[in-house]
């Protein structure tokens, strides 16, 4: 039998019958990715916007055509399935998608009788099997020069999907101290550092795992490492917390840091997670002047009676940006209260009432199961919880708004934010004037810092 294997996590690497197979179109690997990230098909109007936004409808349906033939020329037509309307990868072959893969089984605990956070005998094997399945980034040095569309869905999905791998090794170095396995929390734990090495918690994480199996020196060494890195990176020395457990490692003295036993995991062993869950990209840059935004938009989102707020705005003004800056504040604000977490989902080349359903779920990592509706699953899994979702770029979706207030009224510890272009025109909508960039008296390199940091 013919397979077919699309790695994604990590440079794209394509495999028929396990032969590599190349493209003579970045779009052509840009499409199949998309394709197979999604498990479905697409109409032929969104793919052409996703990967030529700047050609009109004729043009750009052309080129879909001809990258839709160079996928059919190397693969072979068994493998996707297209009439006049509609792409898709076809149903019914073999074919393997890594990157949803790893998804797959990183939910492959959602029934265990615990907490999400927590990690149970069952959990450990598909958790190790899905770090295993990350050879790196999500499309790893691939891009259009040409597509913002494209490069924004790769960005989130790239963001997301190491959001979940940090989260995969935290559980790993949770259970593996809880079973005092220190070597196998270590493994996990240089792991996170090769992701971060910035990050002080898992810099501390590292030297209390060596402390604790009798590594003294490589803890310290740890340590100097961390003073190296901050100093080298950020001109910043080590946070009080750091040095006092480095002199709490000098003296060979963890009083503080008691041996972790099977019950329980040790107070001392800091996994430092997001005050709340999220799947929100890094902030790269400052957001410069646009505080008194910011500030006004939270206020309506901690309003008991506000469940969803527009920020309306022509495109090109950093709604974006703003609503990004927003979600990040609130994950971190002690006055929230979405204590299952901010999700972004992204909607640019999303185009219907069903696409946005799986959008959302995608976002919040929920898989659609049994014959049961992925609409009354999404109004299930909501209900009774609290989130946040940033839903970004929604105007072509407007028609589509009604399913914004069913999912409010079945799940009343759900808020949306949302950035568009036109008004919802729901009763539950609060709207607020996005207004650009302020330009107040500024010198000559502030002004240049300004606009690089919001343009």
């Amino acid at each position: 039998m013919n397979t077919l294997e699309i790695d994604l996590l990590g440079a794209p690497i394509i495999q028929l019958n396990r032969q590599p197979v190349t493209f003579e179109s970045r779009k052509a690997t840009a499409l199949l990715a998309y394709l197979a990230m999604s498990g479905k098909p697409h109409q032929r109007s969104e793919l052409a916007t996703l990967l030529w936004p700047d050609s009109d409808n004729k043009r750009a349906r052309g080129a879909l055509r001809y990258t839709l033939s160079i996928l059919q020329g190397a693969l072979g037509k068994e493998w996707l399935q297209s009439d006049r309307a509609t792409i898709g990868l076809a149903g019914d072959t073999a074919c393997t998608v890594d990157a949803r893969q790893f998804q797959e089984l990183l939910t492959s605990g959602r029934d265990h009788l615990h907490t999400p956070d927590t990690v149970c005998l069952n959990c450990i094997q598909p958790i190790n099997d899905a770090v295993a399945l990350y050879r790196d980034d999500f499309l790893t040095g691939f891009g259009l020069r040409d597509s913002v569309n494209f490069d924004e869905w790769q960005f989130f999905r790239r963001e997301g999907f190491r959001h979940q791998l940090v989260n995969a090794l935290r559980r790993l170095i949770r259970f593996h101290t809880q079973q005092a396995d220190y070597q196998q929390a270590l493994i996990s734990a240089r792991r996170l550092l090769q992701l971060d090495p910035l990050q002080e918690s898992v810099q501390r994480e590292a030297m209390q795992l060596y402390a604790h199996s009798g590594q003294w020196e490589l803890a310290l060494r740890q340590y100097d490492e961390c003073v190296r890195l901050l100093e080298a990176e950020l001109s910043v020395p080590p946070s009080p917390a750091t040095t006092q457990l480095f002199e709490q490692i000098r003296g060979q003295r963890l009083g503080a840091v008691q041996r972790p036993t099977t019950s329980q995991t040790p107070a001392s062993v800091t996994f430092s997670p997001s005050a709340r869950p999220h799947n929100l990209p890094a902030a790269t840059m400052p957001i410069l002047g646009r505080e008194p935004e910011i500030a006004a938009i939270r206020a309506l989102l901690n309003e008991p009676h506000c469940r969803m707020v527009t920020l309306l705005g022509p495109g090109g003004i950093g709604k974006t940006r703003l609503a990004h800056q927003v979600a990040i504040d609130l994950c971190h604000a002690p006055e929230a209260h979405f204590a299952r977490g901010v999700y972004f989902v992204p909607l640019t080349a999303v185009e219907s009432a069903d696409l946005l359903v799986t959008a959302i779920a995608n976002a919040l990592e929920l898989p659609f199961n049994g014959p049961k509706a992925p609409q009354a699953q999404l109004r299930q899994y909501l209900r009774e919880q609290h989130f946040l979702l940033v839903l970004d770029n929604f105007e072509q979706l407007v028609s589509s708004a009604p399913l914004l207030a069913e999912l409010l009224n079945a799940a009343h510890g759900l808020k949306l934010l949302i950035t568009s272009r036109e008004r919802l025109n729901l009763h539950e909508e609060w709207l607020y004037e996005a207004q650009g960039l302020p330009l107040p008296p500024l010198d000559a390199h502030e002004s240049s810092t300004a606009l690089k940091a919001n343009g």
